[in-house]
């Protein structure tokens, strides 16, 4: 695993667009993201408060074998965090219309809530 940086932007993207996702923007990405290569990656979003931060943008390579992916973001999980707990982040936020991500993290101490999101994406 290694911190992502701007020179694995294209591929990530290549795999969002094989999901028919939108391309993440260079000038949107946090300063904290980790990749497997080949695998997956995922970030973490610092918020204004220095207690709450945001997992996202967690993308693996639909090429990859299933249980190679579900590992490698077992591993970015758990790393993001432990660097959200060595910045003295005491609450981690994340969102998922996956079951599968859900249980994961589950499996590493997370909690999942039934509950309302409310969100607008703005074009």
């Amino acid at each position: 695993m290694t911190p992502f940086t701007r020179d694995s932007l294209s591929t990530v993207n290549s795999w969002r667009a094989a999901r028919g996702m939108r391309p993440l923007r260079p000038d949107a990405l946090p300063k904290i993201g980790l990749m497997v290569e080949g695998l997956a990656a995922g970030f973490l979003f610092e918020t204004e408060s220095p207690e709450v931060a945001i997992l996202d943008s967690f993308i693996t390579n639909p090429e990859a074998p299933l249980r190679k992916r579900y590992r490698a973001c077992q591993e970015i999980l758990a790393a993001l965090g432990k660097l959200a707990a060595e910045k003295g982040i005491s609450r981690l936020v994340g969102f998922t219309d996956s079951r599968g991500v859900a249980d994961m993290a589950a499996r590493l101490g997370y909690e999942s809530r039934p509950s309302r999101l409310v969100f607008r994406e703005i074009a």
